[in-house]
């Protein structure tokens, strides 16, 4: 269920895109020089595309299915307001 909208190159799954995404975010983790914003943008669109396209799992596991959305919900929305913040000077 969490990787099958991530490319065949990447071996990751959705909790880790996430996670890659937070951290790039808040600059806790810095990508590749020569990639590092295609990668962060690329990582995105995956969470875009999985929240778009979400569907919880068996009753069992819809606590720890919620968790993972709002995990994703949470990523995004740090992206959102450091786009939307104003550089200090």
């Amino acid at each position: 269920m969490f990787t099958e909208l991530l490319p065949e190159n990447r071996s990751m799954d959705i909790l880790h895109v996430a996670l890659d995404v937070h951290m790039t975010t808040t600059g806790s983790m810095e990508r590749s020089y020569a990639t590092g914003d295609q990668e962060q943008q690329a990582d995105i669109e995956i969470l875009k595309k999985k929240l778009a396209n979400w569907e919880p799992s068996i009753k069992r596991s819809l606590a720890f299915d919620n968790a993972v959305r709002a995990l994703i919900v949470a990523a995004l929305a740090e992206v959102e307001v450091e786009a939307n913040a104003v550089p200090s000077l």
